[in-house]
């Protein structure tokens, strides 16, 4: 869980339905999203912003909208190991 390893008290997290993505997270006082991966991996991508976030969420495909948006425009940091 992404919670787990995100200090943030704002964090919002969803489990969300994607063959790559298991779980999305947003906090707005840290400015960035959490993903955590179907290996077990969790990223930290910032600055992110509430629309990233969103717009993610709501996507249709999850793991498209990751490698055509996030992954290409918000710097990553690996904070877990699967």
């Amino acid at each position: 869980m992404i919670g787990s390893y995100a200090k943030e008290e704002d964090l919002q997290t969803e489990e969300v339905a994607s063959s790559q993505i298991k779980e999305i997270g947003y906090t707005a006082s840290g400015k960035a999203m959490y993903i955590r991966f179907g290996n077990g991996s969790v990223y930290r991508y910032s600055p992110a912003t509430q629309e990233d976030y969103d717009n993610c969420s709501e996507s249709e495909s999850k793991g498209k909208h990751f490698h055509s948006v996030i992954k290409r425009s918000i710097n990553a940091t690996k904070i877990h190991n699967g």
